[in-house]
């Protein structure tokens, strides 16, 4: 274990990707290192590291265009923990997005909960991470039609895609949704007339240890469900999926088809008492690490 006074804090860069995919691997999280890149193109990322151990903690921001921020990737070495590198990181995160006037958010599991709590977060919602293991499984509950046919989402598309999230998301994420989009094309869809304004939409990408799918928007749960529908019966394997608890019909769906919980976590913000989003329509996230 490396003394304190021997770590040396600094902006992590594009060669840090591949010893941060380490961190979050041995932490058993879902992170490729195609997210650490995005990560670090679009945001910012900081780090301590040693000449022997380049990366030993991490944490990142994320903007939203200019109003939000995700804070993610709070990392920390097995070896290296219990001794303040988070919390140190955490407020390097949250200064450098107090100098912009941009507002910190981020999905808490419940241990970290209380951590963000006693920093001033507050909770805003809940979601839980549901996981199916095989794609064998017996369905419980059919699944109904959607009023117009299922589209894949073209380039020409996104711009009626990013259209339709950024009021409920309440932020700019088209960098994101054309991430996902060209990372994964043949599982980005909605339903919809091409051009005009869409009833919801899906994306989703590989993953490290499952396929990860969000976000999902749609004005009602048999849009979202129908949409989840079609793009499971592409994916074999593990899939993960971050859903809205207040969506209960949905999350109900999901378990009857396949899906366990495999934890929670919490939607919070430094700015309590003032909305950012409208989760009536948002079924899914993009995952902890998107938003």
């Amino acid at each position: 274990m490396a003394p304190i006074e021997t770590l040396e804090k600094r902006r992590l860069t594009l060669n840090d990707c591949q010893h941060a995919v380490l961190l979050s691997h041995e932490a058993g999280w879902n992170q490729t290192i195609r997210d650490w890149e995005f990560m670090l193109v679009h945001g910012q990322g900081f780090g301590f590291g040693t000449t022997e151990n380049p990366l030993v903690a991490t944490a990142l921001t994320l903007p939203h265009g200019h109003r939000l921020a995700w804070i993610s990737m709070v990392l920390v070495t097995a070896a290296c923990r219990q001794r303040g590198l988070a919390t140190r990181l955490m407020r390097t995160c949250l200064d450098s997005l107090a100098e912009r006037a941009i507002r910190p958010v981020l999905d808490a599991t419940d241990t970290g909960r209380q951590v963000y709590g006693k920093i001033g977060f507050v909770p805003v919602y809940r979601l839980q991470r549901l996981i199916r293991q095989t794609e064998g499984h017996t369905q419980t509950e059919s699944t109904p039609e959607p009023h117009v046919d299922i589209r894949p989402i073209s380039r020409s598309d996104l711009q009626t895609i990013i259209n339709l999230d950024q009021p409920i998301f309440g932020a700019d994420r088209s960098a994101v949704l054309a991430h996902l989009h060209d990372r994964q094309p043949g599982f980005a869809c909605f339903i919809g007339e091409a051009g005009r304004t869409s009833q919801g939409f899906i994306m989703a990408r590989e993953g490290a240890r499952a396929f990860h799918l969000g976000p999902v928007i749609a004005e009602n749960t048999e849009t979202a469900m129908a949409l989840t529908a079609h793009v499971l019966g592409k994916i074999s394997g593990p899939v993960t999926i971050d859903a809205l608890d207040q969506h209960e019909r949905y999350q109900s769906w999901l378990k009857n088809n396949g899906f366990e919980t495999q934890r929670a976590f919490t939607r919070m913000t430094l700015k309590p008492g003032t909305a950012f989003d409208h989760p009536g329509h948002i079924y899914a996230s993009a995952g902890p690490e998107f938003g």
